[in-house]
């Protein structure tokens, strides 16, 4: 029976269990500066299980590494899990893709002469680690094409070329993508060409492997003390792009780095002007289906479109389960029966979404020839049938149509200018605490979200039919006023920081939370004044967070920290926060932030972010909240009754020279046996900062 395994180091385990000696010893005595320390520890027991491979010599290999320390067999069970990815599910595919690509037949033919799919994972991962790496990749990229981290963009090419990956300019890529995401580190880059299958057409494999920010992990000595080994971790961006169809998918952490790098490709790569073309964003909107169900024809260069029409229609009706599906043939008027058989009953109006749409288009290449039908099935908001079509002059036909109907949106960035209008609305968005927003958020502030739309920082999700339950059905708001839009968080994040770091003339970013960004520090009166970006400091739990996260950064001195609504505290730790005020007319440019106006805002508030000039303590009108001013120390906010009671007998005892205060005092109406939980033990260190422990169960103000 197998020792049971740290969960940790269950994949090791497995690969132990399952594979030959021979494939083991080519794993863990590989050349590879990860392996050196489990290679010498397992050299021993590993010795009887080659001269005889039976269950007990696997199990003693097995219990040498659970006795092996964390940071000798973390690098080499992260190696195994990545292994036994190519075992199962669409990975053995994926490594002989990529090994068919780049091993020769001599290679080739020795990594599948292995016997089992782990022996050859092992074989290749052992000896060919670079064709390893992509097969990971590759397996990866098919797995993500639909999920969260995916998107796809179509490339309108007047002159299509073909591509392969001895076109890819490798050098000039990279340097775009590094310019584009303001990378200061070198990248790493591998190219494979994708043959044909019978799902997808050929196609060329991107792989840009970005190093992430160097991070350290503690390390256990023999003599029971402690080092960090430093290392610096990597993420993936995975691009495909298939010609014939000019469509280009990639898969990467964020938004913006999926959007820039196909910007980049296209650019250097296909010769492409994104500037006069925009990428058209692979993302069907089919809201205007509420508003009519005709299409006209628009003019297509190379075509004759005589006829266009929505065939059928499919909806959702209150609930997303719900569906109601109409369908005519070609030549009837689907507005006519909708207004027959649905507009009755306001079905369209009251409609939770459009799931599917079918288009029938008339025409013909020459005025002489006979005319041609060609149907476009749009469903779940990102299918479309052109993908499938093989013409690709009908898939540049139907794309243009689309594009036309503005059911087919191009991906079209805000310029500096509008980043700069759009600023005060865009930190609003960014600090709501929900990923949706509705409609009446843009109306109530006099703006139009179909240009954000078009930027990707939100995109149409469903409609809200939860009001429907407020009005009389003759008075239901139409589909558009009842839209709810997705905040695309990370891009938002993104062109935020970019505009503030404009505006300020500053660089450099780094995510201290999922809520905190460090932006950059700018020059005032000499001084370097940190910048950061927060979200969610009107809740007490992100404040407390990015309060504990500012403090550890204190001796940058004080900062400022833009946020996208007054959370109602003025400071946090040693920082001054900052919102952007809104002109009376809905908008606001960057006139309502430029340098000289954040310089005199820091210069005039410097002194609430060192505590004031006098010791006291400041409550709000409920009762229940308050800051505490301590010359030279940060103000504190309480956000508790009993904070506020606590703090206000420190203080009023430290105005009459008393010595202290007793704990029974300051606890006295909480449900809390001692001080430190009645303030709350996450906060505790930085109210430490404030008062002191005098002994014998008195308390008193740090003023000092």
């Amino acid at each position: 029976m197998a020792p049971s395994s740290k969960r940790s180091l269950r994949s090791l385990q497995t690969v132990i269990e399952n594979a030959s000696p021979e494939s083991l010893r080519g794993f863990f005595f590989q050349d590879d500066e990860n392996f050196v320390a489990i290679a010498s520890e397992i050299a021993e027991p590993f010795q009887p299980l080659e001269e005889e491979d039976n269950e007990e010599n696997r199990n003693a290999v097995i219990a040498a590494i659970n006795d092996m320390k964390p940071e000798v067999t973390l690098p080499v069970e992260i190696e195994a899990q990545r292994v036994l990815l190519l075992t199962n599910g669409k990975g053995p595919s994926a490594l002989k893709v990529i090994a068919e690509e780049e091993l020769s037949n001599e290679e080739y033919e020795a990594a599948f002469a292995q016997l089992g799919e782990l022996a050859v994972a092992l074989h290749v991962h052992a000896h060919h680690r670079r064709a390893f790496d992509d097969a990971v990749s590759f397996r990866n990229a098919r797995l993500w094409r639909d999920g969260k981290l995916y998107s796809a963009f179509d490339v309108d090419l007047e002159h299509p070329k073909p591509v392969d990956a001895n076109a890819i300019p490798k050098e000039k890529l990279l340097a775009a993508v590094r310019l584009r995401l303001k990378l200061s580190v070198d990248c790493g880059m591998s190219v494979v060409d994708l043959p044909a299958t019978e799902a997808y057409k050929p196609s060329v494999l991107v792989i840009i492997r970005i190093p992430k920010d160097i991070t350290g992990i503690p390390e256990h000595l023999d003599n029971g003390g402690r080092r960090l080994r430093f290392l610096r971790p990597q993420k993936e961006v995975l691009l495909i792009y298939t010609p014939v169809e000019q469509r280009i998918e990639i898969c990467a952490d964020t938004a913006p780095e999926r959007a820039l790098v196909s910007e980049c490709f296209a650019t250097e790569v296909l010769g492409h002007d994104v500037s006069t073309k925009p990428l058209t964003w692979v993302n069907y909107d089919l809201s205007q289906f509420f508003r009519t169900l005709t299409l006209d024809p628009p003019a297509v260069p190379g075509f004759l479109v005589d006829k266009t029409a929505l065939v059928e229609i499919e909806v959702r009706l209150a609930r997303w389960k719900q569906r109601l599906r109409l369908s005519v043939p070609f030549g009837d008027e689907i507005e006519k029966t909708a207004q027959s058989y649905l507009a009755p009953a306001r079905v369209l109006q009251r409609a939770s979404g459009i799931s599917r749409a079918v288009i029938a288009v008339r025409y013909r290449r020459q005025d002489s020839d006979p005319p041609s039908l060609l149907e476009i099935t749009i469903s779940d908001r990102n299918r479309c049938s052109l993908l499938s079509d093989p013409d690709p002059e009908l898939r540049r036909l139907g794309r243009t149509l689309l594009t036309e109907w503005k059911i087919q949106h191009p991906f079209r960035d805000l310029s500096s200018g509008e980043l700069g209008d759009f600023l005060p609305l865009l930190l609003e968005l960014h600090d709501r605490g929900e990923d949706t927003v509705p409609a009446t958020f843009f109306s109530e502030r006099k703006s139009d979200p179909d240009r954000l739309v078009e930027a990707k920082l939100i995109v149409r999700k469903d409609v809200d039919d939860s009001v429907i339950d407020d009005f009389d059905d003759e008075d239901v708001p139409p589909a558009k006023d009842r839209m709810l839009y997705a905040i695309s968080t990370e891009w938002l994040e993104q062109r935020i920081i970019e505009a503030l770091q404009s505006v300020l003339s500053i660089q450099g970013k780094q995510e201290i939370t999922t809520r905190l960004f460090f932006i950059g520090s700018m020059s005032i009166d000499g001084k370097d004044v940190p910048c950061y970006l927060a979200r969610g400091l009107g809740e007490q739990k992100w404040f407390v967070d990015a309060e504990a996260q500012l403090r550890m950064r204190s001796g940058a001195g004080p900062g400022i920290v833009f946020c996208g609504k007054d959370p109602g505290w003025k400071c946090i730790a040693a920082n001054l926060i900052m919102t952007l005020p809104r002109a009376t007319d809905g908008s606001a440019g960057f006139a309502s932030l430029d340098k000289s106006f954040v310089e005199t805002f820091f210069r005039s508030n410097l002194g609430l972010a060192l505590g004031g000039t006098a010791l006291t303590i400041v409550e709000n009108a409920d009762g229940e909240s308050g800051t505490l001013h301590v010359p030279g120390k940060p103000e504190l906010p309480l956000f508790s009754e009993q904070q506020v009671h606590c703090f206000r007998l420190l203080v009023d005892a430290k105005k009459k020279g008393l010595p202290g205060v007793k704990t029974r005092d300051l606890i006295a109406g909480s449900k809390s046996t001692g001080i430190q939980q009645m303030l709350g033990k996450k906060r505790w260190p930085v109210f430490q900062d404030y008062i002191e422990d005098l002994g014998q169960s008195w308390w008193g103000l740090k003023t000092s």
